[in-house]
């Protein structure tokens, strides 16, 4: 997927405009890449859904307590690129935010080897193994563990 990612934003502006509606890529750019999109976007979804039933668990629920509360979740696929860079200074990553979802999970780019979640008033530096997945807790989980489970901001 990451390649997938490269590749599509190596392309000049002018390229990747023509495969951008609303200002999100649709990424049929290339048919092979949309089928390995979807097939990533299902494991995805059912790692989500596996790791939801384990959470319901822990909380003494039954497995699929999670599932019952929310319905049917909507997923949402996004790929952003973070090139190397010799001033690392002028990045721009997201501001403190929480996601208001239940999980978010998202393979790191290894190429931006360095991510922080903010915690207790500051902010606190994070280096996942390259091509690792990482899950975060999302607003929605926080409410459902009645605070038991926290999302990074908290």
């Amino acid at each position: 997927m990451l390649g997938l990612a490269r590749g599509f934003f190596d392309q000049p502006l002018e390229e990747k405009m023509k495969f951008c509606s609303n200002g999100a890529p649709e990424w049929l750019w290339d048919p092979t890449s949309f089928s390995s999109l979807v097939t990533y976007r299902n494991k995805v979804n059912q790692l989500g859904l596996f790791l939801e039933e384990l959470i319901s668990e822990s909380l003494g629920f039954d497995k699929k307590y999670i599932s019952n509360v929310l319905g049917v979740q909507g997923q949402r696929s996004c790929m952003n690129y973070y090139p190397k860079t010799l001033a690392p200074e002028l990045l721009y990553g997201l501001p403190v935010h929480t996601d208001p979802n239940v999980l978010t999970i998202f393979l790191h780019n290894h190429s931006a080897p360095e991510l922080h979640i903010f915690k207790d008033d500051k902010w606190l530096k994070f280096n996942p193994r390259p091509d690792s997945l990482v899950i975060c807790i999302g607003d929605r989980l926080q409410a459902l563990s009645g605070g038991r489970y926290k999302n990074p901001v908290s």
